[in-house]
C-alpha cells in the first residue's frame, strides 16, 4: 500500500512571495459571524508579518490585545446585529428536525411565520440566549430581530475565543487560558 499524506484541514500559511493560504479557519467559513471574521482577519494580518516562529510568538501580545478589544465591544453591547448574523444551510426539512439546534429553532420560527423553507436553503439568525430553558428563546431569525432583543454575549465571546485559539494554540494558548488572560485586560482594551 502507498503511504498516505495527512494534510491538516485547518491551517494558515505564508509563502515566500507573501501570499497567504488559509484553510478551515473561521475567517473562511460561511457560518462565522462577520464580527468574528473581522477580528480573526486582523489577527491574521499581524501574524503574517512574522518571518519566522520567534517573530510569530512575539506578536501574540498584539493578538491578545485585539481579542480583548473585541471582547469589550461585545460586553458593552457595541456590536450591531448585522455583524453577529450566523448563516447556515438547512440540512433537512424544518419539520424533520428532532433536536432543538439553533438552525432548527430558527427554521421553525420562520415556518410559523409562513416562510416556506426547503433543505439546502440558507437561514440567518442571531443567538439571543443559548442557555434559555425555552428553546424558542435561544435564537431568532435575523429578519425578525428588533431593538428590544439582545444578543448572547457569552456565546459570541466563545466564538471569538475559539477563532483566536485556532490561530495561537500552537503556542499553548487554549480557550481557558485566553479567557483568563483577556479578563485581565485594561480599560483601554490592551492586554496586561
Amino acid at each position: 500500500t502507498k503511504p498516505t499524506l495527512s494534510v491538516p484541514n485547518r491551517f494558515l500559511g505564508v509563502f515566500h512571495s507573501g501570499a497567504v493560504k488559509i484553510r478551515g479557519l473561521e475567517v473562511r467559513r460561511s457560518d462565522t459571524p462577520p464580527f468574528v471574521k473581522e477580528a480573526q482577519d486582523r489577527m491574521i494580518q499581524i501574524l503574517t508579518q512574522a518571518r519566522n516562529i520567534d517573530e510569530l510568538e512575539k506578536r501574540i501580545p498584539e493578538i491578545l490585545t485585539i481579542l480583548s478589544e473585541y471582547r469589550l465591544r461585545l460586553a458593552e453591547g457595541q456590536v450591531s446585529f448585522k455583524d453577529l448574523v450566523i448563516t447556515k444551510n438547512l440540512s433537512q426539512d424544518p419539520e424533520s428536525y428532532e433536536k432543538a439546534t439553533l438552525s432548527a429553532i430558527v427554521a421553525q420560527e420562520l415556518l410559523a411565520r409562513g416562510v416556506k423553507l426547503d433543505p439546502g436553503e440558507s437561514i440567518q439568525y442571531i443567538i439571543t440566549n443559548s442557555k434559555d430553558k425555552d428553546p424558542a428563546s435561544r435564537g431568532r431569525a435575523y429578519a425578525t430581530i428588533s431593538a428590544d432583543h439582545a444578543y448572547d454575549i457569552e456565546k459570541y465571546t466563545e466564538l471569538l475565543m475559539k477563532a483566536t485559539e485556532s490561530l495561537i494554540s500552537l503556542f499553548g494558548y487554549d480557550f481557558q487560558q485566553l479567557s483568563k488572560l483577556t479578563r485581565m485586560s485594561t480599560g483601554d482594551g490592551s492586554f496586561q
